[in-house]
């Protein structure tokens, strides 16, 4: 379950991991997809049903702990229409010049694309994102500790807050279905919510939001370890936070595109 949200992706972390699981499966429709098959349109360009239900197929054969509900439903129609935001913008920014594939080399083509236009993102932010003497020390820092998590995720941010205010004078947590994490490392967490709870006390909740959804986190257990001396990880060490700056503006560079973007989703 969560554990595939913290570990999809060693540089471009949970989002851009996700599309690039997903483009293994190319543009699943069919020829006898219709209009009736349509649940969303991005820039007026169809979504259809097979294609989230490939992506979720594709999931399911990867991650044997992952299940079919609405809510991972929408998380794949949601890395659908990320990807062909990407595709649209890399197609307008000149990355290709020909569309006019035939479907047999269509998958491999949008593949490359999206991937492309990646890199093209990152040049662009290669002259500005630099790591600083206190981020590499503050990360070096977290490294010394492994952590247990505990971890509750819903788009009810009220029912949450009533759950929190009553922990508060109960202290009885095994009310909710939550999910186990660990013990991970810093450097193994990939996901900003996850990061953001690393330095919770033992038995600490707080909610964390992100995009729609609420995360309620809790630190089971903290131990420390051994690591290496900084000089030695400093390079590893840079390149993690470089890429979590890269994704982070790639992140933020597609709420972007959905703010501008038609992005209408049909009811099934």
């Amino acid at each position: 379950m969560l554990m595939r949200f913290i570990k999809n992706s060693f540089l471009f972390l949970s989002l851009f991991s996700t599309l690039i699981i997903f483009l293994g499966c190319g543009n699943s429709r069919g020829v006898n997809s219709s209009s009736s098959d349509i649940v969303a349109f991005v820039n007026k360009e169809p979504v259809f049903a097979s294609e989230v239900n490939k992506s979720i197929a594709i999931k399911a054969r990867q991650d044997p702990f992952f299940k079919v509900t609405s809510e991972t439903e929408k998380e794949q129609l949601d890395v659908i229409i990320d990807k062909k935001l990407i595709i649209q913008e890399a197609i307008n920014r000149g990355l290709a010049r020909d569309e006019k594939f035939v479907n047999a080399i269509k998958a491999f083509w949008e593949q490359t694309l999206v991937r492309d236009f990646i890199d093209y993102k990152k040049r662009q932010s290669a002259e500005y994102l630099y790591v600083t003497e206190e981020e590499i020390n503050n990360y070096y820092d977290h490294l010394r500790q492994r952590v247990m998590f505990r971890v509750f995720k819903s788009r009810d941010k009220f029912a949450l807050d009533k759950w929190l205010e009553k922990f508060e004078k109960t202290k009885v947590m095994d009310t909710l279905a939550w999910e186990f994490i660990g013990p991970v490392t810093y450097q193994e967490v990939m996901s900003d919510v996850l990061r953001e709870a690393f330095d919770l006390a033992v038995g600490q909740v707080k909610i964390f939001e992100e995009d729609s959804l609420c995360y309620l986190v809790t630190v089971d257990s903290r131990e420390d370890i051994q690591v290496q001396p900084l000089e030695t990880l400093r390079k590893g060490i840079e390149q993690d936070i470089l890429a979590m700056k890269e994704r982070q503006m790639l992140d933020n560079w597609l709420k972007s595109q959905r703010k501008q973007a038609s992005v209408k989703v049909l009811k099934r």
